[in-house]
């Protein structure tokens, strides 16, 4: 790994904000920051992150500003920047084809080398073919993996789909010949995980879809379900590990709808992927990325107006904003200065045409309660929750999760 101290501009601009010096390190996947050395050292956990996987660098005067898929905007300063620059740039290449290894995602120098170093370097370097992949090895980042190790999609943030070498790799015809059946399969495994609701089922279906996704749109928004419910099942999984899988399946979203933009699912999946992954971002940096996960969830309404899904995540987004709005100043503030807004009477009317398309949809009947009560019209609101209530024990976890916060909910109405 590269690392070094570098100056990293504030992120939000106030009178009192400045640059502060932090201990930075280059991984294969993410840039991350430390207050000192002997933090990173000392294995304490760091002051923040970004994912390199759809970040783009710009060099501007005597800066580095990389910007990530997600938004994030990070400004930095300091000696060696034509080094952080090269081997920053090599990373982003490396992870925008997975296939070819770079050299410095193999062996990353410890310390920042000379730039007569690096030209020597790039002179003495020869082409070398990368090793076709073993079933405990990823194809992405070249790293090996004991039998004994975790589960293989929790190994290598690096690799949202594991690739292939070209001799397996099925054609285009081939891999759309036997998408309806792949797809089958795989939705017959999470309709088992979904059943069972235990961990093992949920990797399974992941590492199905891992090795089988491809380049086919339909398993690939399959893949990102898969991350997100991986990433859920666990309480106890720790949060660097839920990230990547966010992230991951994010990844696999976007790769889906940029294959075939008329996929309403690929959009919608992509909506949900990064709402997931915004989880991990601060209040400002999450309001910026809701624009991109509104528009996702219009497009697939859009793409299918009859999916209750993508009518019901709309309405979701609108609750969110106005829920966040209503909660907290400073997300108010925030709001206000990027002209963010949203409303629960406008959250009211995507649940009401969701219901329309779909009946029963608990999780839709309890998302109405919670916007009434937002409105202050507690008669509806009750009226919701009781009918959520009333429908008993429920095996879908988003439908019992739905009516356990019903039944808390008019509880403390009746309290009221």
């Amino acid at each position: 790994m590269f690392r070094g101290y570098l100056s990293k501009e504030p992120v939000h601009r106030t009178l009192f904000a400045r640059p502060r010096k932090r201990f930075f390190v280059l991984t294969a996947t993410s840039l991350e920051w430390h207050k000192a050395v002997t933090d990173f050292e000392g294995n304490r956990k760091p002051l923040g992150d970004v994912s390199l996987n759809g970040a783009r660098l710009e060099r501007e005067e005597e800066k580095l500003v990389l910007t990530t898929g997600q938004g994030e905007v990070l400004v930095l300063a300091g000696d060696a920047l034509p080094e952080w620059a090269t081997l920053i740039q090599e990373q982003l290449d490396a992870l925008a084809t997975p296939a070819k290894v770079s050299s410095s995602a193999q062996s990353l120098p410890t310390k920042a080398p000379s730039a007569t170093q690096l030209v020597k370097n790039r002179e003495a370097a020869t082409p070398a073919a990368v090793p076709p992949p073993q079933p405990a090895h990823c194809a992405c980042c070249s790293r090996l993996f004991a039998d004994n190790d975790p589960p293989r999609w929790l190994r290598c943030l690096a690799a949202p789909l594991h690739v292939k070498t070209e001799d397996s790799t099925p054609t285009n015809e081939a891999a759309v010949a036997s998408s309806p059946a792949k797809a089958t399969k795989a939705d017959q495994l999470w309709k088992t995980a979904e059943g069972s609701r235990k961990e093992r089922d949920y990797a399974a279906t992941l590492a199905y879809l891992e090795a089988e996704a491809g380049s086919d749109p339909a398993l690939l928004w399959r893949l990102a379900r898969a991350c997100k419910d991986c990433a859920q099942v666990n309480p106890s999984l720790p949060t660097s590990e839920v990230k990547a899988l966010k992230l991951k399946g994010l990844e696999a979203a976007r790769r889906a709808a940029e294959l075939e933009p008329s996929s309403f699912k690929a959009s919608l999946w992509v909506g949900i992927m990064l709402g997931a992954a915004s989880d991990h971002l601060g209040v400002m940096d999450k309001l910026k990325g809701a624009y991109g996960i509104r528009d996702n969830f219009k497009r697939a309404t859009e793409l299918e107006p009859s999916d209750a899904e993508s009518v019901h995540c709309l309405g979701q987004w609108c609750y969110s904003i106005a829920d966040l709005g209503a909660s907290s100043w400073v997300a108010r503030n925030g709001m206000a200065s990027i002209g963010l807004k949203a409303t629960f009477a406008e959250a009211v009317t995507h649940f009401k045409a969701a219901e329309r398309l779909k009946t029963p949809y608990l999780v839709n009947d309890h998302m109405l309660g919670k916007c009434y009560l937002g409105l202050g019209e507690t008669s509806k609101a009750e009226a919701y929750f009781k009918k959520v209530v009333d429908a008993g024990a429920q095996h879908s976890p988003d439908d019992e999760k739905a009516r356990q916060e019903a039944i808390q909910l008019r509880a403390k109405m009746q309290k009221a």
